[in-house]
This record gives structure tokens, sequence and C-alpha cells, in this order.
């Protein structure tokens, strides 16, 4: 190999990894622009998102057997954070969780697991709240608030979308149909086992759908006592009448 120390010490064969470069340390590259650099030259275009191939510079790995011992990277100088990453099980499947100190003891306070959901204070989902999984969950012993906050000089505010497409794939721009639920708002309570639902507000499509047309109504629901089925009370239909106890209008002759 080659040793210099010309601006620094290298090593290798053409001087590709740098010691003490009067920029910084580089590894896989003789002119690091920052404190620490490394490069990995590869023939094969991959994009940046293509994150099922071993191509970028750094890799982390732990030979041992135990899949629960993950890789973690300490942030601060006392470790006040941490991102810790582990095998979910003997498939390969894999947690990202991230942990932060807090009144001295650092704790994991969110985590991405293998099926792609986000959980914030806590390590697992529940499958006692609906039959729907739950893709993002916020858990936590005491009262779970979350903020929308709009600062700008206008009159438009924070905005919480709940969408429907009839597509099947992420990205897909498909028509949906009259009668369509596109997104409601559960209260549910817990019985001792299982989340119920108390009451909901959905919104649905009210017509035939069309380019720049969607049709829409607002209809209220309520869980009566000895149920645990809600059942709809009122609605606002697309020609902003209120129903109440009904879900059609009657025309009532003079």
């Amino acid at each position: 190999g080659l040793i210099t120390a010309r601006s620094g010490v290298k090593f290798g064969a053409s001087g590709t990894t740098v010691i003490g470069d009067s920029t910084g340390i580089g590894i896989g590259t003789d002119n690091p622009s920052r404190l620490l650099e490394l490069a990995q030259s590869n023939s094969t275009a991959y994009s940046a998102t293509d994150f099922d191939k071993d191509y970028h510079a750094l890799r982390l790995r732990n030979y041992t057997s135990d899949k629960s011992v993950g890789i973690q990277f300490v942030i601060g100088n006392n470790g006040e954070a941490a991102i810790t990453a582990h095998e979910e099980d003997a498939d390969g499947d894999t947690t990202l969780a991230f942990g932060v100190r807090n009144s001295g003891s650092r704790a994991e306070r969110m985590r991405i697991d293998s099926g792609g959901r986000l959980l914030v204070g806590t390590t697992s989902t529940r499958s006692n709240i609906a039959s729907v999984a739950q893709d993002v969950v916020v858990e936590r012993a005491s009262i779970v608030s979350q903020s929308l906050v709009a600062n700008q000089n206008a009159s438009g505010g924070s905005t919480l979308s709940l969408c429907l497409s009839r597509g099947t794939s992420v990205g897909s721009n498909t028509v949906v149909q009259s009668g369509d639920a596109v997104g409601q708002l559960a209260f549910r309570g817990n019985d001792g086992t299982n989340f119920l639902n108390l009451g909901m507000i959905r919104g649905e499509v009210d017509g035939t759908p069309g380019t720049n047309d969607m049709p829409g109504r607002l209809t209220f629901y309520t869980t009566s006592d000895g149920s645990s089925s809600p059942t709809e009370r009122m609605r606002i239909d697309s020609s902003g009448r209120l129903l109440v106890g009904t879900s059609s209008s009657r025309s009532v002759s003079s």
C-alpha cells in the first residue's frame, strides 16, 4: 500500500483512505469535503430509495445469533438520544426505535416496526380497537393531545384530510362511488376488554361523482344503551338539508 504524509496519512493502493487531511478525514476518498466523509464508488446506478441493496458507504452489522441484540447509534455527550435497529424475528424483519432521555433516564419514545407502522409511546399496536389495522398509534399513561398550528398572514388554517380513492396501489387516482364512506371520526370507549364505538361522524359520497364534481353528506351516529353498534341519527345531505331520524326527505303537499 501507499503511505504518505503530504496532507495527512494515506492508506491504500491509490491513497483512497485519508487520516488527518487538512479538511477532514476521508474513507474511500482522498479529497474529503467534510470533517468525516465516507465515499463508495459503484458502477451500478441505484435510487436513494432503493433500500433493498447494499451499495451504501456505511454499514454496521451485528454477528451475534441473538436476534434481540441490535445496532445502536448513541447521540450526545451523555447518551441523551439513541437510534436502535434490531431484528424482530428469524425472518430478518426489523424494528427501528428512537429513544431520548427524560428526567435522567433514556427510554424508547417512538418506533417504526417491520410493518411500516409508526408507534409513539408504545411498542405494539392494539388488536382490540377496530378490525382495521392501526398504522399510526400514539399511546401514553396520560391525556394524549395533538395540535396542528398554522402561522401565516392569511385566512387559511390547518387542515386534516381524510381521503379515499378506489385505486388499489399507492398514488392511484380512481373515482369513488355514491354511498362510499370517505372518512370517519370514531369515538370509542373500553368495556373492560375491547374499545367499542359509542358514536361517529362520517363523510360520505352523496350522489354520482365526476370531474370537479363531488357531492357529499355528513352523517352522525350514536350508540343506544345496551348496544355496541352505532345507529345513524342525523345527516346533512348534499343539498344542505338537515335530516333527523331519517335518511331521506319527504315532499309535503300543501
